[in-house]
């Protein structure tokens, strides 16, 4: 499977949920060292939803796909976000 960059998915969205459904399309937390234990896209979008509630804004579509991006590398990397 060739997955899509933030910048691919940014450039092919109209909006955040436009966004957030390519992202989803693409996840892969059935692979280690997730294993299937929850959804990283669904629990990045949350965090994000979160942080935008308490203020957060986005300047355009491509720095909220950046941030799904990192947000879910950084749950993955990180033992303690599990």
């Amino acid at each position: 499977m060739e997955y899509l960059t933030a910048e691919q998915i940014a450039s092919m969205s109209e909006t955040k949920a436009d966004i957030n459904r390519l992202f989803l399309a693409q996840d892969d937390s059935n692979l280690w060292p997730i294993s299937g234990k929850f959804n990283v896209t669904k629990r990045a979008i949350n965090r994000i939803k979160k942080l935008e509630a308490q203020g957060l804004i986005f300047d355009d579509l491509l720095s909220y796909a950046l941030t799904i991006e990192n947000m879910t590398s950084e749950i993955v990397n990180n033992e303690n976000n599990w």
